[in-house]
């Protein structure tokens, strides 16, 4: 497998990185042997983890350069949900994206895939760390983009759980699995992300 730099995406309350132009084209499915990479980073005007998110949508700013991360990315606005979000750097394509709705105890995973990719898989997923194994009930949302999958977990669910102690999380749907490295220097990110998640 080969080695590759790894970042971390947190967004708490108000930033989004994002790689690249503003378009999102449809991301390929992968293949099983592809790695994930995180993209991460923490914008320095979030608020801590104490204050309660807005969900007030707000304007998009024009984009300037974080300056811990990669020269092609750029902040700007969410809708202040606390995001994690892994993808492969320099690239548009997001691999995994968690988020936590404002004022609810739950973690939202979610990925896009092509409608005819959604049509042959299973109505569940499974989604292990360590020993902890558990399978949810798939929702999903057509985009322009293609199908959005998302799953919800409660934050203390057991592979969640263990992930945050420092296990990689593995995602299994049909044939295809793909995993989500913990990333020991991003571990107090990490943390910050599900501190935030609370109602």
């Amino acid at each position: 497998m080969r080695s590759a730099q790894r970042t971390l995406l947190t967004l708490v309350g108000g930033g989004m990185l994002v790689g690249g132009c503003n378009s999102e084209p449809a991301p390929p499915e992968p293949a099983p042997s592809s790695e994930v990479n995180a993209i991460v980073a923490m914008p320095s005007a979030v608020p801590e983890p104490t204050a309660t998110p807005s969900a007030t949508p707000m304007p998009t700013p024009q984009a300037s350069p974080d300056p811990e991360s990669e020269p092609e990315m750029a902040w700007r606005y969410s809708r202040g949900e606390p995001r994690l979000v892994y993808g492969e750097p320099a690239t548009d394509n997001l691999r995994l994206a968690m988020r936590c709705p404002v004022n609810d105890d739950n973690v939202v995973l979610s990925f896009m895939r092509p409608s005819d990719v959604v049509e042959r898989r299973p109505d569940v997923l499974t989604v292990s760390a360590g020993r902890e194994t558990g399978q949810y009930e798939i929702m999903t949302n057509e985009t322009q983009l293609g199908v959005s999958i998302e799953v919800v977990l409660p934050k203390d669910d057991g592979p969640l759980r263990a992930f945050r102690e420092g296990d990689p999380l593995e995602i299994w749907w049909g044939k295809e699995s793909f995993e989500v490295p913990f990333d020991e220097e991003a571990a107090p990110r990490i943390a910050r992300f599900f501190d935030a998640c609370v109602p």
